[in-house]
């Protein structure tokens, strides 16, 4: 609607690992589990290749659904609550917060944080819970030198690499942010814009030494052509 024409199209999941992955935890072998705001994303890079992707349909949108239905409060004001008290750690159960109620003008409630905190942690753990099992499923599990790597939105979620560790049976996990590109803003060297980065880098060239894209294009660095072939001569 924009007229803007589409070039071509990369896996999301591609182009987050783009964004976060050295090039040494590609050698190892990694999975990258990038949790957004309607789906979340696995991929499992191995040597120079993705040897898997799968994808739930559940992300931080979820979690804002759920909390408005436990509080019995406009959307809205969940995604705030959200944004404003969501962790994964233990809350004081005497700390309350005053919230509207849904069709109910000028009403509020009192709401312990606890509650916002159980809330938040069912639905990150029925997550991470099923992303693992798709892992175990993919049978490169045990290939992950470089264990797992989480980044998007969700990864500002205190304490998501505690509760992440025992899922995926304590491997090495980390949240990653995109590398940093010259010129960047700040404000943009986020887990959020993992992917939107990393289609940038993509653009400019940086996707493996040759691969089939989706126009059916065969698509190569010509530099790291040209230099492994003067290498080889």
């Amino acid at each position: 609607l924009a007229g803007v024409e589409i070039e071509n199209i990369v896996l999301s999941g591609y182009a987050s690992s783009i964004a976060v992955l050295s090039e040494d935890e590609k050698d190892l072998g990694v999975a990258v589990v990038d949790i957004g705001g309607a789906t979340s994303n696995i991929v499992v890079h191995l040597g120079n290749a993705i040897r898997f992707h799968d994808f739930l349909g559940v992300g931080g949108s979820h979690i804002t659904g759920d909390l408005s239905m436990a509080l019995h409060t406009p959307l809205n004001v969940a995604e705030r609550v959200k944004i404003d008290y969501g962790t994964l750690t233990a809350a004081q159960a005497n700390d309350v917060i005053e919230l509207p109620i849904i069709g109910k003008d000028d009403a509020v409630q009192e709401v312990a944080l606890e509650v916002v905190s159980n809330v938040i942690y069912a639905r990150i753990e029925e997550t991470l819970m099923i992303i693992a099992s798709q892992l175990e499923k993919s049978g490169f599990k045990n290939q992950l030198g470089a264990g797992v790597i989480l980044t998007g939105g969700m990864t500002k979620l205190d304490g998501l690499v505690d509760v992440t560790g025992p899922l995926f049976d304590n491997m090495p996990v980390r949240i990653a942010k995109p590398s940093d590109i010259e010129g960047l803003f700040d404000s943009l060297k986020d887990p959020a814009f993992a992917t939107v980065l990393g289609l940038v880098r993509y653009g400019s060239g940086e996707y493996t030494l040759y691969e089939i894209d989706s126009n059916k294009k065969l698509r190569t660095r010509e530099g790291d052509l040209e230099s492994g072939a003067k290498s080889a001569y």
